[in-house]
């Protein structure tokens, strides 16, 4: 044990002397190039600081007194003042840098040079830097704070089904331009920073904050900094929400880029006098998830996009209006009517459209589960013109029994296949176009028959029309064809257009293409008629009896004339026709009594639900006596 003991401490001896003798010899090969006092100052790091302050010492003649001197603005150089002179050494790549910024990834050092990292918001989300007013609600989840210097944050920039039942700013388009809020603010598409608060700055939102007051000029009722309220002047511009059952009051004629009334929201367009007219001039245009009630003389244009109606969204007469008051109108560049959605055009309401009209309701139809219901549009005494085309899909409510008429100048495009829907016999529609027109025949054939009007029950429910007038003019050109099968299993040459009027304008010229026109009545003014395949064009036989022009509806006197269809407007209940002031008197009560009795006696006593259901029943009768006391739930005299 001694022994080994003693051999360790004589180790230990050895191994000391041993590395003091290298130290010996390098001190001394470094005293052998530099003067004494250089050798402590090459140990220091290219500096010269012989008074040890940190920084170098200078004559007055150097370009630098100290390290500060240097600094070149670079992270990735370590900048030092060395005998007067800046140097600037690379830092090793891969060492951490920073710019400032988050969206472009975290930097490192790369030959001198902060190079961006990966983008930190992989796609589909955008990247949005950080500001001082940072909403801590947006997103934290996917907010940077490893590095103070750079704070940012990814906005999902994701697709309508993907953001579908949530609630989160970043997926709402409040300005209807079809970019999510999110994308358009990291995209810098629109500007949130007056209020940072994830909704673009354009964006206004009713908030209802005067009190007892839903007028549109009460500036306290808008989420806006400043006295104003919603209208695009001075260089501002507003996409306006109205939501959570507002009812709000214009008050003022006012333009703004874009409009949505959702969340059963109202607003009602009834003012008198010169002003109180709605301007909408994005392509954003107007979204109705709410109800538009409009009375008077008011004008709502959207001159470049579209009205949009869906999931409840109405317009139509304000409910507080008499019917006499409603005379709106509405210009658009396009109108479409989805599942949920309804216009209603009474008196002398009007509606004109420089580009297309669409009635839409596919697979989301199909038996219209969950209480869904399908897009309706109804004219009842308004005017409509549309310089597009006009396209139904589906399942679709679509009447026409206005004195005007449907006046259009691009395709009759019928893809409807809900023929008990489409109510057009008291209608009239007017072919203008300059192009050739396209008209979609739809009913069913069932030859030179009445019953291709009416089914045994007499309701129309075939496709059937009122009058198709093809305006005058060399040139003018109609095509009635057949391309979709409206009818399930209907084949080639299977499916037709009845009319009660066909009139042809001078000029004109007309083919019918592998399809059917039959009509009771023709009017023919010089007009080219062509047929094609199998097509064909024929006369129907005279009525002989009213009850062969029963249409089923209650506003109007259906009759036999002289082998033809007559349809009078009447007031709801004036089963009789007897008209005037007093139309529904004891007469009508007595005359629907009888048609209980007998359907022959009184065939327009089928008046409930206003267009019938074949058969004259009770629910008529108690409908007769509600139209004597005052209700017309059919707008029969509007």
């Amino acid at each position: 044990m001694r022994t080994f003991q003693l051999r360790r401490q004589v180790g230990f001896v050895v191994g000391c002397w041993i590395a003091i003798g290298i130290v010996a010899a390098l001190w001394i090969g470094v005293s052998s190039r530099q003067a004494p006092g250089q050798a402590r100052m090459s140990l220091r790091e290219d500096g010269d600081d012989d008074d040890d302050d940190g920084d170098d010492d200078d004559d007055g003649s150097s370009e630098c007194d100290s390290n500060a001197d240097c600094a070149d603005g670079n992270p990735c150089t370590r900048d030092r003042c060395s005998h007067g002179t800046c140097r600037h050494r690379a830092r090793r790549d891969g060492t951490a840098c920073s710019d400032g910024l988050f969206c472009n990834g975290l930097e490192t050092c790369q030959a001198g040079t902060c190079v961006d990292g990966p983008d930190p918001c992989p796609n589909p989300q955008l990247c949005r830097e950080e500001d001082d007013e940072h909403d801590d609600d947006d997103d934290d989840d996917n907010r940077d704070d490893d590095d103070d210097d750079e704070d940012g944050f990814c906005l999902e920039c994701v697709t309508e089904a993907e953001c579908a039942g949530s609630s989160i700013p970043a997926c709402d388009d409040c300005n209807l331009n079809g970019v999510l809020d999110g994308c358009d603010i990291a995209a810098a598409t629109s500007v949130d920073v007056d209020p940072a608060d994830g909704v673009p700055d354009e964006c206004s939102q009713f908030g209802g904050g005067c009190a007892g007051n839903d007028n549109w000029t009460c500036f306290d009722n808008w989420n806006l900094p400043g006295d104003v309220y919603p209208n695009n002047t001075g260089g501002a511009t507003y996409s306006v929400t109205l939501d959570q059952s507002d009812v709000v009051f214009l008050d003022a004629t006012v333009t703004i880029d874009a409009l949505r009334i959702v969340e059963n929201a109202m607003l009602r367009v009834t003012q008198t006098g010169p002003t109180g007219d709605l301007t909408i001039v994005t392509g954003g245009g107007l979204l109705l998830e709410g109800a538009l009630s409009v009375a008077n003389d008011r004008m709502i244009t959207v001159p470049n996009g579209a009205v949009i109606l869906r999931n409840g969204g109405q317009y139509g007469k304000d409910p507080s209006a008499a019917a006499e008051w409603a005379s709106a109108s509405l210009l658009s560049q396009r109108l479409e009517i989805l599942v949920g959605g309804s216009l209603k055009l009474v008196n002398s309401m009007s509606l004109l459209l420089s580009d297309d009209l669409r009635l839409e309701c596919l697979t989301e139809c199909d038996g219209l589960r969950g209480g869904q219901t399908p897009p309706v549009l109804q004219n009842v005494n308004g005017g409509m013109s549309i310089l597009g085309d006009a396209l139904f899909s589906g399942t679709i409510v679509w009447g026409y029994s206005s004195s005007s008429p449907l006046e259009l100048a691009g395709d009759f495009v019928n893809h409807c296949i809900s023929p008990g829907g489409f109510d057009f016999v008291h209608g009239t529609l007017l072919l203008n176009g300059l192009a050739t027109q396209r008209f979609e025949v739809a009913g069913q054939a069932l030859g030179a028959l009445r019953t291709g009007f009416n089914d045994a029950l007499g309701m129309h429910n075939n496709f059937a029309m009122g009058a198709v007038d093809v305006a005058a003019g060399l040139g003018r050109e109609v095509t009635f064809e057949n391309t979709f099968a409206n009818i399930d299993g209907a084949g080639p040459c299977e499916e037709a257009l009845y009319v009660h009027h066909l009139i042809l304008r001078s000029g004109s010229h007309i083919t019918v293409d592998n399809c059917r026109v039959y009509y009771e009545t023709l009017t023919d003014q010089g007009a080219t008629i062509t047929t094609t395949g199998c097509g064909q064009l024929a006369a129907i036989p005279p009525c002989t009896q009213d009850s062969e022009c029963a249409d089923g509806s209650a506003c109007y006197h259906d009759e036999c004339i002289s082998g033809v269809c007559a349809f009078t407007r009447v007031a709801y209940g004036d089963v009789n026709a007897s008209g005037g002031a007093t139309a529904i008197d004891l007469e009508d009560i007595l005359c629907a009594l009888d048609g209980f009795a007998s359907p022959a006696v009184c065939v327009n006593a089928d008046i409930f639900p206003c267009r019938g259901n074949g058969a004259i029943d009770l629910d008529d009768m108690l409908a007769v006596l509600d139209a004597f006391a005052g209700a017309d739930p059919c707008d029969c005299g509007s």
